[in-house]
């Protein structure tokens, strides 16, 4: 999602997503970044989750890196949360012991109403 692109709505893939521009609406997918520029109001279910940029919400994930200069309003369930120095963080966390891939193909199988986004890689983000 490119900056100054805005995207209403719930948006599911079984592939990547980044965001530069802006997200308004829940998230599913494989793999999840906001970048610097990037804006999500919502909720993300995704294995990995990577945000540098702004996200109020909440959050669920395997993994989630809240990067430097982020600024995150949002629960997060994660097995494992990372958060770096400078990044700002307000809400709750909470261990999942679910995996995040079965929450995704589980939301994914009963959701006939999103949009469908495919990408092969996230630029600078996930790999």
């Amino acid at each position: 999602i490119h900056d100054g692109l805005v995207v209403k709505g719930d948006t599911s893939s079984n592939g990547n997503l980044h965001v530069e521009g802006e997200i308004e609406g829940d998230v599913k997918c494989a793999n999840f970044s906001v970048g610097e520029k990037g804006r999500m109001n919502g909720t993300v279910t995704a294995e990995k989750v990577i945000i540098a940029g702004t996200l109020t919400g909440s959050i669920k994930g395997k993994s989630v890196n809240l990067m430097q200069g982020c600024d995150v309003t949002a629960d997060i369930s994660s097995g494992s949360l990372s958060v770096e120095h400078g990044a700002k963080y307000r809400g709750k966390s909470d261990y999942l012991e679910e995996s995040a891939e079965k929450l995704v193909k589980d939301n994914n199988k009963d959701d006939d109403s999103s949009t469908e986004i495919s990408s092969d890689r996230m630029p600078g983000y996930l790999s």
